[in-house]
């Protein structure tokens, strides 16, 4: 199955951006209507002067899921349950990852290195984020997942695993997770993947808003984010000034 190019927003570009982020959206979202929600909470758009931040829309995959519409958009993958322990269906999961993969070779072409990646995305699309991360691309500087987990036996954690009897000493990008505390459920299927992250020498910084905050994205969460982000790849000309 051939991999898409796939459609993005950009919020800002300059010629002194050394940096980019790549944010994916979660289920029911696109690019642009994630775009605008960041926008909405923050009163201004999600951006770095010196990092570029790049919206990519999921691809319309096919759903060989029963009881499921043939297509759906705002979808990174095939997903059975909402149940964390649910199986990954790792061909549909690995498409994605892919067109991720070919995106971040899409930006390299201009001149930004490995180490200046950021990917990371809300709901299913930090799922994503998470796999390309410490699968695929094990250099770029950072991962983070807002309100979203891991299954247990997930293939991630096979692949640390794995990397870590070959390279013990091999290097893994930090990771960053937020969650809420109105679903107990997910919030602890959210801290499991984080413990799991930790067990296995993953820097892992794992926040818990416990202000109610349902499956949705707050401001303080976006503000606490851009500080690592920064903390991640730092804003030298800031520095300098």
């Amino acid at each position: 199955m051939a991999i898409p190019n796939l459609k993005c927003l950009i919020t800002r570009e300059n010629l002194h951006q050394v940096g980019t982020l790549i944010f994916l959206h979660g289920e029911k979202y696109t690019a642009e209507s994630m775009k605008k929600y960041l926008k909405f909470l923050l009163h201004r758009e999600f951006e770095f002067a010196h990092i570029r931040v790049v919206f990519p829309q999921a691809p319309e995959i096919p759903y060989r899921v029963p009881l499921v519409e043939a297509k759906r958009t705002g979808l990174w993958y095939e997903q059975i349950s909402y149940s964390p322990t649910t199986a990954e269906r790792k061909e549909s999961i690995n498409y994605a990852c892919s067109a991720i993969r070919q995106l971040v070779n899409k930006e390299k072409s201009r001149g930004i290195e490995h180490e200046k990646f950021i990917i990371g995305g809300f709901d299913m699309g930090a799922t994503i984020a998470m796999h390309v991360g410490y699968r695929f691309l094990t250099d770029i500087a950072g991962v983070f997942a807002l309100s979203s987990t891991l299954c247990p036996k997930s293939i991630v954690f096979e692949k640390i695993r794995r990397d870590r009897v070959l390279d013990k000493n091999k290097r893994f990008p930090p990771l960053w997770m937020w969650h809420g505390d109105v679903e107990p459920n997910r919030l602890r299927w959210a801290a499991h993947s984080a413990e799991c992250f930790t067990d296995l020498e993953i820097e892992t910084d794992f926040m818990v808003n416990f202000a109610r905050q349902g499956h949705e994205i707050i401001p303080a969460e976006l503000f606490y984010l851009k500080k690592w982000i920064e903390k991640i790849i730092p804003n030298h000309e800031k520095s300098e000034t």
